[in-house]
């Protein structure tokens, strides 16, 4: 084993070298004018992966604390909120608006299908004080996409607000929060971002801005209001001390997708996504995700054969190929693989990763045959395609 460690795991993803370096470069000051050339520009560079109309925060935080800050800052203790729970996220999300005094109703489809929309009416129209839908855009524990458009179009119906989670999906597909009539939208750079974890980007629209100002709930240094007229003054600031090093990162990391282009940075997902589900098809086993029109472009969870445990798939993966990928979630914790193909991820990383994956599971008993029908469908998609790779290079030592 003479490869350099790969990253396919749900998140955090590899970040390129280049993200690397600029995170490495001398510290200056948040007040120095260096320091002001990079964030100001940053903010506006961030804005066309949410198409948003509002304010555009950087929070210190993973996404959980984005989760956090969107029930602190959009309702008040005893509010009424419906939660689209079809995974761990869509749980955590409830657990927290528990804890924060909320009265959650769920909205609870099988896992491994999308929230649909006559589960979302039926528990709007039952519970006329619901103030907010709130869900995971992308469930990473299943690679269930939740749909946008809907939770969009329902939450105008309704009146109430719209809250999505899109920490494994923002950067790697297409968000307009104006036309999908989406309220607030978050995400983490650790995945999609291609950055080391550390911050939250949070996406409103102004047309919410007056509910934020008047929510009475307890928030200090969450607070978005306080965050907005830091971050939109002259000279432009974060609660707190800005940790420079991520923020140069960051700016880096969206400028390669800039450069890359959006459009073509979402279709390297789609055919990402495609292509490892090609395996998993090619192999004769199924998706967590159940319903094709929901699959995600970013991340895989992957059944196995009843005989396969997912920790020895996991284990043997690192110590074949060097490459590290994750075991399932809560129900498919021992059932099923997760893979991430997002972010820095090219066709040459996901080709090596399967190739892998493949070599695992023969050595833990999988017929040879399935596993090479499932690496030629795989890599047929990979060869079909005409899409170009990007220039920019991925670090993989750890």
């Amino acid at each position: 084993m003479n490869e350099e460690t790969l990253l396919l795991t749900p998140g955090p993803v590899q970040v390129p070298r280049a993200v690397l370096e600029a995170g490495a470069a001398p510290m200056t000051h948040h007040n120095a004018p260096e320091f002001q050339a990079l964030l100001k520009p940053l903010l506006t560079d961030l804005r066309p992966f949410f198409g948003n109309d509002g304010p555009l925060l950087i929070q210190n935080s993973s996404g959980r604390g984005a989760m956090e800050a969107s029930l602190t800052n959009l309702f008040n203790p005893g509010d009424a909120v419906a939660v689209m729970v079809n995974g761990r996220f869509g749980l955590r999300f409830a657990a927290i608006a528990k804890d924060m005094g909320l009265v959650v109703h769920p909205v609870s489809p099988e896992w491994g299908r999308t929230a649909s929309e006559s589960l979302i009416v039926d528990t709007l129209s039952r519970h006329g004080e619901i103030k907010g839908l709130i869900g995971c855009l992308c469930e990473t524990g299943t690679g269930v996409m939740n749909d946008l458009e809907m939770v969009g179009r329902i939450g105008t119906h309704f009146g109430v607000i719209t809250v999505m989670d899109a920490v494994s999906a923002a950067a790697g597909m297409h968000i307009d929060m104006r036309e999908q009539n989406i309220d607030v939208c978050f995400s983490g750079i650790q995945k999609c971002f291609m950055c080391p974890p550390g911050l939250a980007l949070i996406a409103i629209n102004e047309r919410v801005w007056k509910t934020i100002v008047d929510c009475k709930h307890y928030r200090h240094y969450f607070n978005w209001v306080k965050m907005r007229d830091w971050i939109e003054a002259p000279k432009a600031r974060m609660m707190g001390t800005p940790p420079e090093s991520l923020i140069r990162s960051l700016a880096c990391a969206v400028s390669m997708m800039h450069a890359e282009g959006l459009t073509r940075v979402y279709s390297r997902h789609a055919l990402l996504g495609d292509a490892f589900r090609a395996f998993v098809h090619g192999a004769g086993c199924a998706l967590a995700a159940k319903e094709p029109k929901h699959y995600s472009n970013t991340v895989s969870a992957m059944e196995l054969p009843a005989a396969i445990r997912a920790a020895d798939v996991v284990r043997k993966v690192r110590e074949n190929d060097n490459i590290l990928i994750a075991s399932g979630q809560d129900s498919l914790k021992e059932t099923a693989i997760r893979v991430g193909h997002m972010g820095p991820v090219q066709t040459e990383m996901l080709e090596r990763g399967v190739h892998a994956i493949s070599r695992a599971l023969g050595q833990l008993g999988m017929q040879a045959k399935r596993l090479e029908n499932g690496v030629e469908a795989c890599v047929r998609v990979l060869r079909q395609t005409t899409h170009s790779q990007s220039s920019f290079t991925v670090n993989a030592e750890r």
